[in-house]
């Protein structure tokens, strides 16, 4: 195991050392013009994220059985969104889409959102085969890949306006919810 550990890190700096530039090229891409479809955490399939139209998404890539970036960071600082949304009489979709298609089936979502703090109607927990997350995590710039038998990924929030455009991302290096505000 401690010959993984350096190769893990190298990974890691790899992956961060990009960062800033594959979360700046997701800016202005649109959500809706990949056709892929979804299954919500409902069992509802054939959902396509164009069904949000009109409304703004705090969006990102995660999965449930994460123990490190997705618990300590995605999901805290989307519930930050969250808060402070409703603070300012704002509302938006969270939409969380899983990178791990094989074990967060839509029953698991299902349970998993009843235990998430703060999950109410406007939270939507998306599976699909691993061939549509691959297509819409490349669309998105969002690179994952599996090691060791763990999902090793990025860190990114996509704030989505209502016509679909990425209007701004929170990533390692720009992770403050202030700067979706101004």
């Amino acid at each position: 195991m401690k010959r993984k550990a350096p190769l893990v890190l190298v990974l890691v700096f790899a992956l961060l050392a990009g960062v800033q530039a594959w979360a700046a090229a997701s800016l202005g891409r649109n959500v809706y013009e990949v056709p892929v479809k979804w299954t919500d955490e409902t069992g509802r399939s054939e959902l396509a994220l164009s069904e949000y139209k009109g409304n703004r998404l705090i969006l990102s890539l995660a999965y449930r059985n994460c123990k490190k970036i997705c618990p300590m960071m995605t999901f805290k600082k989307m519930r930050d969104i969250q808060t402070e949304l409703q603070k300012r009489g704002e509302s938006a979709e969270f939409v969380i889409v899983s990178l791990d298609p094989e074990n967060d089936t839509p029953a698991i979502l299902a349970e998993f959102k009843k235990k998430f703090p703060g999950a109410n109607e406007h939270w939507h927990f998306l599976t699909a085969p691993e061939e549509t997350v691959k297509k819409f995590a490349t669309h998105m710039n969002y690179q994952y890949w599996m090691y060791d038998g763990h999902v090793m990924h990025d860190f990114r929030i996509f704030d989505v306006k209502p016509d679909g455009n990425v209007s701004k991302v929170l990533n390692w290096d720009n992770s403050d919810i202030r700067n979706l505000f101004q």
